[in-house]
């Protein structure tokens, strides 16, 4: 039994060393990459950091731009100009409700009591 036990801490400790070593080479590969100074400043930025992930929604987000420019080159300029002003339009009305969303979330009004005026509940109460 003191052998289990003993295998088990041993297998725990060599798991938690290979997690920190694990990190430390991903920190240096890292700071290859991004500059040692920029990781040192900031790590957790380029610690969670996915470039696979951020390349694929960027090679997405080209291709939509791609597939759009190519839409609006097949309309007439009057056309294409309105189509292009009616997306702006969307664009900063979603962008005023989020920001309208925001202020509302981190105004001091907002309460998350959910109308409940005091901490203390009324009636019985589970404690002894």
């Amino acid at each position: 039994m003191i052998e289990a036990q003993q295998a088990v801490q041993k297998a725990q400790e060599d798991g938690a060393a290979l997690e920190q070593r694990h990190r430390q080479e991903r920190r240096r590969l890292l700071a290859d990459t991004f500059g040692a100074e920029a990781v040192r400043r900031d790590p957790s930025r380029y610690e969670l950091t996915h470039p696979d992930r951020e390349a694929a929604r960027a090679a997405s987000t080209a291709a939509k731009a791609r597939g759009e420019a190519a839409r609006l080159r097949e309309l007439p300029v009057q056309e294409a100009a309105a189509r292009i002003e009616a997306q702006r339009e969307a664009a900063k009305q979603a962008r005023l409700a989020r920001e309208a969303c925001a202020r509302k979330l981190n105004s001091p009004d907002h309460s998350f009591d959910h109308g409940h005026t005091s901490q203390h509940r009324e009636g019985p109460t589970l404690s002894l």
